[in-house]
């Protein structure tokens, strides 16, 4: 669990690492991403400490990470060091939150949200601006989520969130919450991964 997580000290390693997993293989067939696929646009929304833009700019796509975070372990600061390890593709970072993205409209091929939505302020606003920024039949993908059933599990995860309790920021949605705020944001054709799918 704790090498799933991606945290390594060195984070070149965790992207490298990441790059083979089966998560990212299941992500490149997911988004129909292959060695012979033209350069696309990719948006990292909440990119951490880089680990998925370095993976989807080793394909050679031009990749924008974002996140709020500056900082070197999990932040942008952490990203831009893996973009020196890029060699036919490219990273530009960014520092925004996801309720007010500083792009044009249609902008992106992809966005790409990994274990990011549930840090949102505001689930739906986030969400509008994914879709604000994504090309017409552009494609959206969140993955690692925290999905809750009802109010008092989401109050039993966070009091049991060991992040949570030392940083705050955590969050969960339902199943339905989740899929409302996709449409809402006029996200079409949704679909639901579950955990063995």
């Amino acid at each position: 669990l704790v090498k799933l997580c991606y945290l390594d000290a060195d984070n070149l390693e965790a992207a490298k690492r990441f790059a083979l997993s089966d998560e990212f293989i299941c992500i490149k067939k997911l988004l129909n991403l292959n060695a012979q696929s033209k350069q696309l646009r990719i948006l990292d929304l909440g990119c951490g400490s880089g680990i998925a833009s370095y993976a989807f700019a080793s394909l050679g796509h031009a990749v924008t990470a974002t996140d709020p975070d500056i900082s070197g372990d999990v932040g942008l600061e952490a990203t831009q060091r893996l973009s020196i390890a890029i060699q036919n593709g490219s990273i530009a970072t960014v520092q925004a939150f996801a309720e007010a993205l500083p792009f044009k409209n249609a902008t992106f091929d992809i966005v790409y949200a990994r274990q990011a939505l549930h840090h949102f302020s505001d689930l739906y606003q986030g969400l509008a601006e994914c879709s604000r920024v994504l090309k017409p039949n552009g494609l959206f993908l969140a993955t690692r989520e925290h999905v809750i059933s009802d109010e008092k599990q989401l109050q039993e995860f966070l009091n049991n969130h060991i992040l949570h309790r030392l940083h705050g920021g955590e969050n969960a949605h339902t199943l339905d919450e989740y899929v409302a705020a996709l449409r809402q944001a006029n996200l079409r054709k949704v679909k639901v991964l579950k955990a063995f799918d």
